[in-house]
């Protein structure tokens, strides 16, 4: 009862999807419409609520993996690794760039210089990324700056105007018989020979190939079935299994 004693007043707590709602309903628009307009920086107030990008990129890595524990999506792990090192990276960046920088301070030019730096590999003879790189650095950037928006960090989105890279379709490279042959001659462990006749013979990926367990073997199915591989850890992480060819099933007897 309103007013009573020992009686906790309830809290409300808006999510940042629920300001952007608000926010719409406010200008009388819809929240598509909205972040349109804060891309253009048709809103001359400057952003709602300051963010320091150390902080900024802390509270977007977190986003990431807690969306993959979810469940939402199908970001692979390598894909998530990849994502933490280009974050450091950028922080790196953007510290000597603006110390102490707010993300609302972040511009399109400076995102433009970070893309454009050589890759930071081993190889050190690279020029420049490699398109898929770049590709997937954009990605990052442009949820990034989807985050920034709804955390209302900033008031005109920087990655608004970037182009993806066009990448050209790779032709599919393959090992002829004999240096197939000539490859599983020269491993010496019994195990890579294994893994490297799985991922040859039935068309395994190798993150599929070094997650195999022995219980994933299975060459008598209850059902009659043909003999295949249970996979775990495959792209995307999706399970499944592979059929195994008759060529292949003498030596995993063995």
């Amino acid at each position: 009862m309103e007013g009573s004693k020992g009686s906790t007043p309830q809290r409300v707590v808006l999510t940042d999807r629920s300001r952007l709602a608000i926010a719409a309903e406010v200008e009388g628009c819809s929240v598509q419409e909205l972040r349109r307009r804060l891309r253009a920086g048709e809103f001359q107030k400057g952003p709602e609520r300051e963010e320091t990008i150390a902080c900024g990129l802390d509270q977007f890595m977190r986003h990431l993996e807690s969306r993959r524990s979810e469940g939402y999506g199908e970001m692979r792990p390598g894909t998530l690794r990849s994502y933490r090192y280009d974050i450091d990276y950028l922080r790196r960046f953007l510290e000597r760039e603006i110390p102490g920088g707010k993300m609302h301070e972040i511009t399109q030019d400076l995102l433009r210089a970070w893309l454009n730096l050589p890759p930071q590999t081993r190889d050190r003879t690279a020029k420049e990324l490699a398109p898929a790189t770049r590709l997937r650095k954009l990605q990052l950037l442009r949820q990034l700056f989807d985050f920034a928006e709804e955390k209302l960090w900033v008031r005109r989105n920087p990655m608004a105007g970037f182009k993806k890279p066009r990448l050209d379709p790779m032709e599919p490279r393959f090992l002829s018989e004999t240096e197939y042959r000539e490859l599983l001659k020269r491993l010496r462990s019994p195990r890579d020979r294994m893994l490297m006749r799985a991922m040859g013979e039935c068309g395994l990926r190798i993150g599929a190939a070094v997650h195999l367990r022995v219980r994933d073997v299975i060459l008598y199915p209850r059902n009659g079935g043909a003999a295949h591989l249970l996979l775990h850890d495959g792209k995307g992480g999706r399970s499944g299994k592979a059929i195994i060819m008759p060529a292949f099933i003498e030596p995993l007897r063995e």
